[in-house]
């Protein structure tokens, strides 16, 4: 149980603390801190996005009202 808990939160807790660092960081000062304010926001804004980018590629048929979203692989 304790290594469900921890494969569950980890992504979203290293996610967490990038964008915390980002955020530090741009209220820091200017130069290097402002790239690193940007990698510790655009990070995770990419991430959070990228589902989004994928679902445009996919060429297939419109979803369907009701459809199954989850299946197994056989």
């Amino acid at each position: 149980m304790k290594r469900l808990h921890r494969s569950t939160f980890a992504l979203p807790t290293l996610i967490g603390l990038g964008s915390a660092i980002g955020l530090f960081c741009a209220l820091l000062g200017d130069g290097v801190w402002d790239a690193v304010a940007w990698l510790g926001l655009g990070v995770p804004a990419l991430l959070g996005g990228w589902p989004l980018l994928r679902r445009g590629q996919n060429k297939g048929a419109p979803f369907k009202r009701g459809a199954r979203l989850w299946h197994r692989r056989q």
